[in-house]
């Protein structure tokens, strides 16, 4: 099983393996519009007002990459990858029970909730389904 410790020492040993440009090509997606390209990239900018012309493309985009953060989640609790199919939709549905907004832009809140819910998934609150039976698949 690899852990955050295993991208420690590849980050160590490899930084290639783990630069920005490897990681917008493993995890990237394409922004036609924005960067004018369909190769898969990931775009190092602030969060763009939610009523502009990208808007609801954008905003689906921020909320999938959540996926990242609930398999660095899963990896850190011991979890294989297969079970990401069971995890990724409870822990966002916990997740937005916890949304606690002023107003449609407060990407704070949004923040905020995600580390609630992964710290509840941390100290055994949220019980999703058990190692062994992720492992399996089931």
């Amino acid at each position: 099983m690899k852990t955050w410790q295993d991208l420690e020492g590849l980050s160590q040993r490899d930084p290639e393996a783990v630069s920005w440009e490897r990681l917008s090509k493993d995890f990237g997606v394409p922004h036609p519009a924005l960067a004018q390209t369909y190769a898969r990239e990931l775009l190092s900018v602030r969060p763009f007002p939610t009523f502009m012309g990208y808007s609801s493309r954008l905003l689906a985009e921020s909320w999938d990459s959540n996926n990242l953060y609930w398999a660095r989640l899963a990896d850190e609790m011991g979890y294989p990858p297969v079970a990401l199919n069971s995890l990724v939709p409870e822990l966002t549905h916990r997740m937005i029970e916890k949304i606690f907004a002023t107003h449609l832009e407060d990407w704070s809140a949004l923040l905020r909730a995600l580390r609630e819910t992964g710290d509840d998934f941390r100290l055994g609150k949220i019980g999703v389904l058990t190692r062994t039976s992720a492992a399996s698949g089931l």
